[in-house]
């Protein structure tokens, strides 16, 4: 007597030995929920709308933008593989939005990402980041504040000037520019009294003949101070660059102006700059912090700074702020509003930017590696780096001083589409299976499932995953096969999908898995029907030969598709109708069975055995 009872259903283990598979794994697993331990299919992919993936083919990367909008709108895509991170602005109404992937790094915002008329999203976009202005046509030219007018009441001068004063009684100045005969009497340093802002006096030595003539200016005296001036671009959101240095020294005596012309406008490129902000140096030095002058539209040449050392704003935040890379890629958000992203051009960097500033990517926060990256992932604190040898970690709160360490244990990225988070932890397609690092380290979570012999099978350089609630949902193209598969990180369940998606998003409110097949989206496990799913058992083997006469399958709906194979040979095919027995056939014996189920309805268990009273039991 032999019989084989089964309730529970499991996935596929392809590294085990059919016959050596557990009770409830099994050597095929495709279209199956198994999350009950009962045989259940998915459901079809919900088709979300038409014409939503518009640009030519095929569609590598997609991103919803606009997401307090239906899910049939603004569906972002591109041919090749780009990565999307949303700023981090409170109230943002505008849904500043950034990526990297294709061309230089870009950002973009509503209305200017949805406006052109069809489907191509996005239309507009800028070039991420805030370039130095080029200060070449610049000039600067040091004056002396004006004087309208010196009049004289016997031995006192009134002094009327062109612009306020800005001096407060018991001030001294130096006058000049007073011409013959009274020239000694006007000219020089005065001790002044205020009389409004524009008007001050102060007493000469003697009467002069007459009120001054000439080019009348005045200036605070003193020794003159050498200063460096800056100008930097801010964008129309208020993003500020690294400024420019203007070239050479230029000493001021107190008091005096310094007039700008040339200024430079709008650089040449894809830049949403809306001013121009100049900064100043008050000891004279790079090594005394830029303050803040004043500012202008971005169409505005010229610039006069009055300034005086005690009316000087708030020091410059942006210094060292400078544009991202070219190639900058692989771009990812992470702790307290930092960016960070990838750059090759000038040895093999991760590149972060300040807290809150995804367009500053200065010098400093740019950690250097001895192997390339290849996709960077977050968790906690944390960025893993995944390279083409062994992941690394940087971890910090702060992009200053980040701690850099290799994980010696962890393997490569073989696909830089394949890095998906999950579970507070970053996973990714290695040349083992797929890898996993998170806070509790390293792990290769498909350890028991595949060697590397039967991962290749998936070309794992072909692999590009999304996270489907807490399963990791991949796709494959071996240049001969395209398939798909699902592994759940809580039950360790690995399952096959008979369809192929060319790119992916997950919806990061409730984790819905969006997906582009040919040029259409839809959503995962979705439909209104359920797919066609296929279990194919582990091997049973009897201990002596035998036949098995008798199956009976438990379904919630029938009909059930039944194959059994008996030494690798199909001997029964039914469509099963209901729960009652049936017989198999008869006329053989043999050691090692396989069954097979197929359809749209749940299958709760089944049984098989040589005698009809050993299914007398319930299956369930």
């Amino acid at each position: 007597m032999a019989r084989f009872i089964v309730n529970v259903f499991g996935g596929i283990a392809p590294m085990v030995s059919k016959r050596l598979l557990s009770e409830r794994l099994a050597q095929r697993a495709v279209n199956c929920n198994l999350t009950s331990g009962e045989l259940r299919p998915l459901k079809s992919n919900l088709k979300i709308g038409d014409g939503l993936l518009s640009k030519t083919g095929p569609i590598l990367s997609m991103y919803r933008f606009g997401q307090e909008q239906g899910e049939t709108q603004f569906w972002f895509h591109w041919d090749v593989h780009v990565d999307v991170v949303r700023g981090y602005v409170n109230d943002d109404v505008n849904e500043r939005t950034y990526f990297t992937g294709d061309g230089v790094p870009k950002m973009t915002f509503s209305p200017l990402a949805v406006t052109g008329g069809g489907t191509d999203y996005p239309y507009g976009s800028y070039t991420l980041g805030v370039i130095k202005p080029d200060l070449t046509t610049m000039n600067m030219a040091v004056s002396n504040r004006g004087i309208t007018t010196i009049t004289y009441s016997t031995t006192q001068a009134t002094v009327t000037t062109d612009e306020p004063h800005k001096l407060q009684t018991g001030s001294t100045v130096d006058i000049i520019g007073a011409g013959s005969p009274d020239a000694a009497l006007y000219n020089g340093q005065q001790v002044v009294t205020v009389v409004d802002e524009d008007t001050f006096t102060y007493t000469m030595t003697a009467e002069p003949t007459a009120n001054a003539t000439g080019t009348l200016e005045f200036n605070f005296g003193g020794l003159a101070e050498t200063r460096l001036y800056a100008v930097s671009y801010v964008s129309t959101l208020g993003e500020e660059g690294a400024p420019a240095i203007a070239s050479g020294y230029i000493d001021v005596i107190a008091g005096q102006i310094v007039s700008f012309t040339g200024l430079p406008t709008a650089p040449t490129g894809s830049y949403d700059y809306g001013k121009k902000r100049i900064y100043r140096t008050a000891a004279g030095s790079l090594q005394s912090t830029l303050r803040y002058v004043g500012e202008v539209i971005l169409a505005t040449t010229t610039f006069v700074d009055d300034q005086l050392g005690t009316e000087l704003d708030e020091n410059i935040e942006s210094l060292t702020y400078e544009a991202p890379p070219a190639d900058l890629h692989g771009l990812i958000d992470f702790a307290n509003g930092m960016f960070a992203g990838i750059s090759v051009s000038d040895g093999n960097q991760v590149c972060i930017t300040p807290p809150n500033r995804p367009h500053a990517y200065p010098i400093e926060y740019r950690y250097s590696f001895n192997v390339k990256p290849i996709a960077l992932g977050k968790f906690g604190n944390s960025i893993a780096v995944l390279t083409e040898g062994v992941p690394w970690v940087l971890t910090g709160t702060s992009p200053a001083g980040m701690a850099q360490e290799p994980v010696t244990v962890g393997g490569p990225c073989m696909s830089a589409r394949s890095r998906v988070e999950i579970l507070q932890g970053v996973a990714w397609a290695s040349d083992q299976g797929i890898a996993f690092i998170g806070n509790g380290g390293y792990d290769l979570v498909t350890k028991s499932h595949f060697t590397e012999r039967e991962w290749k099978l998936y070309d794992p350089s072909s692999i590009h995953a999304y996270r489907w609630k807490n399963r990791y949902v991949g796709f494959y193209d071996n240049g001969t096969e395209q398939g798909g598969f699902i592994f759940d990180f809580q039950t360790l369940e690995l399952r096959e999908l008979d369809f192929y998606a060319t790119a992916g998003y997950t919806n990061p409110k409730n984790g819905e898995l969006y997906l582009a097949i040919g040029d259409e989206v839809y959503k995962l496990d979705s439909g209104a029907t359920d797919l066609i799913m296929l279990h194919k058992s582990k091997v049973y083997t009897t201990e002596r030969p035998a036949n098995m006469a008798y199956a009976r399958v438990e379904a919630e709906n029938y009909p059930v598709t039944f194959k059994m194979y008996a030494d690798g040979v199909l001997r029964k095919e039914k469509i099963v109708k209901n729960n009652r027995v049936f017989s198999l056939p008869t006329g053989y014996t043999a050691r090692d069975f396989e069954f097979e189920f197929g359809g749209t309805n749940a299958v709760k268990g089944f049984g098989v055995a040589t005698l009809v009273e050993e299914l007398a039991m319930a299956i369930e």
